[in-house]
């Protein structure tokens, strides 16, 4: 079995999952799964090996954030680079001959490679649950104390159901008017708690519908809005090519797919998309503006439900201060010059100040030289899956130190607004 030798035994405090259990993938045994700790926090979880002459079966257990946890069940994180980016890794001893748990701890850096998942260790599709509400948990500062400032909420309330009811808008003539209405909070965190109800005006809507057929749409809708959407702004504001087979962005494409399926005028549909996420982009950059608030630092949006022992959870996705680069008329001006490299070729080099960086999602700012000598914050997006911890990226984070990148920027009247990094310039494939 896995050597142990290195690892600590520690109490089953933050190791254990005592609530929100959830398999994903199942042979015999739970190979792979989640659910929260006593502290709240979101662990994944899966069977490492067995010893069958002892009766135990060994499982890793690793603490991820709602950043990490959100982009591993949207497919967009491996579980392999879950575990390489972890803070730390626990190994958890079940024995099949008493109920007993015997729990370590060590440094992700000490796993043998043989007990890592392969690199396209990505989480199987799970199936569309119906929302019994839509959850926005903030995190940081004095939510942390269940606590917040109440002009800092006031605001903050109604642009997140405002988010919820464009997801919605749209189907008004087929469910009525969407109405996000705020439900009673729940312990444990700061949370807001969000209902979706609608009024129908019998004259219009002509046929009962089923709200559950336009959830699916409307899940995806919101994961777009608060994982894809500041990427996007070049593809959600250009206007297509005539006869274009496809968008430019493979994500918006897969949105606009969902939206067809259940938008009643299928030729209208990429400018009712296009206007709604414009929309719901006035509101999250609101929200973005505050998360420099004493209340919170970010907010976590999902999806919850059922009761008790029921109770699930389904992340969508995390707001924070990234959205501040969202135009806060939802939309460029007709006059703004805007300019993308282009991504047929090879990417030029940039010398960029990294400042503010999230190694789970890999998005974060930077400082940058317009041509005319001033500065720039644009967003910045690192592909890749290799751990940032100890690269140039953090160097020049904490040291504020210039470092050559390669990657596409996009401009609007000459000023950086976003850099997809491909990868560092010197370290770059030739």
């Amino acid at each position: 079995m896995l050597r142990i030798a290195k690892s600590k035994q520690v109490p089953p405090d933050g190791a254990a999952i005592v609530d929100n259990y959830r398999v994903l993938h199942f042979d015999e045994l739970p190979i792979l799964f989640v659910g929260t700790n006593k502290f709240s926090t979101w662990i994944i979880g899966s069977l490492v090996e067995e010893d069958d002459d002892r009766k135990v079966e060994r499982y890793f257990h690793i603490p991820v954030t709602y950043q990490t946890f959100a982009a591993f069940l949207g497919g967009r994180v491996s579980y392999r680079d879950v575990i390489t980016n972890a803070g730390m890794v626990y190994m958890v001893d079940k024995s099949a001959r008493v109920n007993l748990s015997t729990h370590y701890v060590m440094e992700p850096s000490l796993v043998p490679s043989q007990y890592l998942p392969s690199t396209d260790s990505f989480c199987p599709s799970q199936e569309q649950i119906r929302p019994l509400n839509y959850v926005a948990k903030l995190q940081g500062r004095l939510a942390d104390a269940q606590s917040a400032n109440p002009a800092d909420l006031r605001d903050v309330q109604v642009w997140l159901g405002n988010v919820i009811e464009t997801a919605y808008d749209y189907f008004r003539n087929v469910l009525g008017r969407p109405v996000a209405l705020m439900l009673p909070s729940t312990g444990g965190s700061f949370e807001l708690n969000y209902g979706i109800r609608f009024e129908q005006d019998p004259q219009r809507v002509l046929f009962s519908h089923n709200p559950e057929l336009y959830d699916a749409f409307a899940q995806k809708f919101i994961s777009f809005c608060v994982n894809d959407l500041p990427l996007n702004l070049d593809a959600i504001t250009a206007e297509e090519r005539v006869g274009a087979a496809s968008l430019s962005s493979p994500a918006l494409q897969s949105l606009l797919d969902s939206f067809t399926e259940v938008y009643p005028q299928p030729d209208g549909a990429l400018r009712a998309l296009k206007t709604s996420l414009r929309e719901a982009s006035v509101y999250l950059g609101k929200i973005s503006t505050t998360t420099a608030s004493e209340s919170y630092k970010q907010i976590a949006l999902l999806n919850r439900t059922g009761f008790g022992r029921d109770l699930s959870e389904q992340v969508l996705g995390v707001v924070d201060d990234l959205y501040n680069s969202l135009p806060l008329d939802g939309t460029l001006d007709s006059t703004d010059v805007v300019q993308s490299d282009d991504e047929t070729r090879d990417p030029p080099k940039y010398t960029i100040i990294v400042y503010s960086l999230n190694r789970d999602t890999r998005k974060g700012y930077a400082r940058i030289r317009n041509q005319d000598a001033t500065w720039s914050q644009p967003t910045i997006a690192i592909e890749g899956r290799e751990p940032l911890r100890g690269t140039e990226y953090t160097a020049s984070l904490h040291n504020d130190k210039e470092i050559d990148v390669l990657g596409y920027a996009r401009r609007v009247n000459g000023k950086y607004k976003h850099i997809t990094i491909k990868a560092l310039a010197k370290t770059y494939p030739t």
